[in-house]
């Protein structure tokens, strides 16, 4: 197990996640609910609801790349945290070129491939870091190819 893992209690399962896309000279960040990880290993990702599940890779403005998720609700559409769209060092809308969305991502297997989304939809329009973790901490990320009518929804 790697050092910074095992700092973190992250479940042994999930290191992938830290080092498959990105080494260590530029870790993902990631958060912890609670004090260890007790999330399950799902492998059978192209399996329904698993399917429906994408994987944000998020670069950021501090350089560094960070992961979210998100989850298709239509042909083209994704929805996912606000705070997944949004700077947090310069309280703007990151730009669709430095999100990276890979639908049942499994370790290094992207069976629907990754893309970058055509649009984003903030909450409202005054969106800022103040309406994170708030019930205006939503987005919605538009596709320009119907891959949710592969993936379901």
């Amino acid at each position: 197990m790697c050092k910074d893992c095992k700092a973190a209690s992250l479940n042994p399962e999930f290191e992938f996640l830290l080092h498959s896309e990105n080494s260590h000279t530029q870790p993902l960040q990631y958060d912890i609910v609670g004090t260890k990880d007790t999330r399950k290993r799902i492998t059978a990702t192209t399996d329904a609801p698993f399917r429906y599940i994408c994987q944000l890779l998020i670069a950021m403005s501090d350089g560094n790349t960070y992961a979210g998720t998100g989850f298709f609700i239509g042909p083209k559409t994704i929805l996912t945290a606000g705070h997944n769209v949004w700077d947090h060092f310069t309280d703007k809308k990151i730009p669709v070129g430095d999100i990276t969305i890979s639908p049942a991502r499994n370790e290094s297997t992207k069976p629907f491939g990754s893309f970058n989304p055509a649009s984003i939809i903030t909450s409202h329009t005054g969106f800022s870091i103040s309406d994170f973790n708030t019930a205006n901490d939503y987005s919605i990320i538009q596709l320009a190819a119907a891959t949710g009518s592969t993936t379901g929804y």
